[in-house]
């Protein structure tokens, strides 16, 4: 597994993808598609201009981790307890929402590799909402796996809980309730599409 560490270079130099955009040429797509990590790849010259930029190194930027390693954890997600708020009034009083619905999820990660099994329960949020006169309804998702994984030795690993992270946030992405998604899609009536990001 080859992940792009772009996010955590900008941060630590004190810098904006809008910034690195306009010093380098490179488009803000592609550099939030590696960002993301959901480039399929990336240009020799492309990598140039960030390494230049950022005056990073290539270890800085590109952490390899083997994939034979990785086969050996197996991940689970339990659902402990779930709390819905469909109709919420917005925090912020001037904002108008068409649509404003939370889950509010207590989750348990159980990693396993050979005979070790380690349990976390965390927390997560998912919030749906739409201002009004806007065309696009946004999914926020909320995982504070993080934090836990930060306060378990055994786990700490940079490159492990980066895996681990973004792990849990695709599971949890591709397994919301349809309790939930049942409630956007009845207020959908125009079919409007979906942004989901990661807070």
């Amino acid at each position: 597994m080859i992940r792009f560490k772009l996010k955590e270079v900008l941060a630590q130099k004190n810098m904006t993808m809008a910034r690195l955009s306009s010093q380098t040429g490179i488009s803000k797509n592609t550099l939030s598609l590696l960002g993301k990590g959901a480039s399929q790849g990336i240009q020799f010259d492309t990598l140039n201009k960030i390494l230049n930029e950022t005056n990073a190194n290539v270890s800085d930027l590109i952490e390899y981790y083997p994939d034979k390693l990785l086969d050996t954890f197996k991940i689970t997600i339990q659902t402990i307890k779930e709390e819905y708020d469909l109709d919420s009034p917005p925090e912020d009083e001037t904002l108008q929402l068409t649509i404003n619905a939370y889950l509010f999820q207590t989750l348990k990660l159980i990693v396993t590799a050979e005979d070790t099994e380690i349990t976390i329960q965390f927390k997560s949020i998912i919030h749906y909402f739409q201002p009004v006169s806007n065309d696009t309804i946004y999914c926020v998702i909320d995982s504070q796996i993080e934090q836990q994984l930060n306060k378990n030795l055994l786990l700490n690993d940079v490159f492990l809980k980066n895996y681990l992270v973004t792990s849990v946030n695709t599971e949890i992405r591709n397994n919301i309730p349809s309790k939930l998604t049942d409630y956007i899609a009845s207020k959908n009536e125009q079919q409007l599409p979906i942004k989901y990001s990661q807070k």
